[in-house]
């Protein structure tokens, strides 16, 4: 079974748009090039719906170039809801999945996750996701027939076509298999360090999500975060939490940013709530060391 990682801010953003609604509601989900991790959703909020259909807008597919040139991720799939306990894709589902892999040939795969307000996720089902008490997210993965490999134009920006309805029945069918979610716990995690750091010297803690860095190969997350005169920048990427993420700090006004190193506690399941300790501890020595520099001067 394929395996995908998504943060939960986007799991947060597919309840609160899709899951909280009735049906049919739908966006785009966006991962970094080349990976399975997603980590961006844009709500489709001019799509035509009923209570059986979902097409999407022109108004989406403009935005998802737009999202693509601006913030370097690639377009990987839309998620929609179904009525009822309509957890399989249907027939013009199939078709739309055949006709977004025909028009992104640089797409080796289509994530397609289906919304349904029946109950929550069944643990036994590694495809379901549950976005609230009576709501889920059943994943599914949709591939080419015959498997290849990407196209010349794999480094060009996505020409999008999300069109929803059937098509006329030529090209390569699909093959359609299920797709495990793993949730990343970016916000939650970040939340808890945002409280713990009123502890540190300065007065009030201000938090904000960064555009995405790239290093080399290697694509992160960036969440930037003051406090008091003192700044810190998390790059988290995708081993998160098994990797602990860079923090780079600057511990007063005009003070060059610097890396810092502490201890990262290796984390398989349990109490979160002291995964920030050793950055906090190295943040706080930081600081304590530029207010001796200062009074040495």
């Amino acid at each position: 079974m394929t395996q995908f990682v998504i943060t939960d801010r986007v799991l947060e953003d597919i309840r609160v748009n899709i899951a909280a609604h009735q049906p049919e509601r739908g966006g785009a989900l966006f991962s970094f090039p080349w990976t399975n991790w997603v980590v961006d959703f844009l709500y489709d909020a001019d799509a035509v719906t009923t209570s059986s259909t979902y097409t999407p807008s022109a108004w989406l597919i403009s935005e998802v170039q737009k999202i693509e040139r601006e913030k370097g991720v690639h377009f990987v799939g839309v998620v929609h809801s179904h009525p009822g306990g309509a957890d399989r894709p249907s027939g013009p589902d199939h078709e739309a999945f055949r006709s977004n892999l025909h028009h992104n040939p640089h797409l080796p795969a289509f994530l397609a996750p289906i919304v349904t307000k029946d109950r929550a996720a069944d643990d036994g089902a590694k495809n379901e996701t549950t976005l609230g008490a009576s709501s889920r997210m059943t994943s599914y993965v949709a591939y080419r027939s015959q498997p290849g490999g990407p196209s010349e134009e794999a480094g060009s920006m996505l020409k999008a076509d999300l069109g929803w309805f059937p098509r006329p029945r030529s090209g390569q069918p699909v093959r359609l298999e299920p797709a495990q979610i793993d949730i990343m716990s970016v916000g939650e995690d970040i939340a808890a360090l945002t409280d713990q750091l009123e502890t540190c010297p300065g007065g009030s803690v201000r938090h904000r999500t960064g555009p995405p860095v790239a290093l080399g190969a290697t694509s992160f997350l960036s969440e930037a975060i003051e406090f008091g005169d003192s700044s810190l920048t998390l790059l988290i990427s995708s081993g998160y939490p098994m990797v602990a993420p860079i923090a780079l700090v600057s511990t007063a006004s005009g003070q060059p940013t610097h890396q810092v190193h502490f201890n990262w506690p290796f984390l398989h399941e349990g109490d979160r709530s002291q995964i920030w300790s050793g950055l906090l501890d190295s943040i706080k020595a930081a600081i304590q060391q530029t207010e001796t520099g200062k009074q040495d001067v």
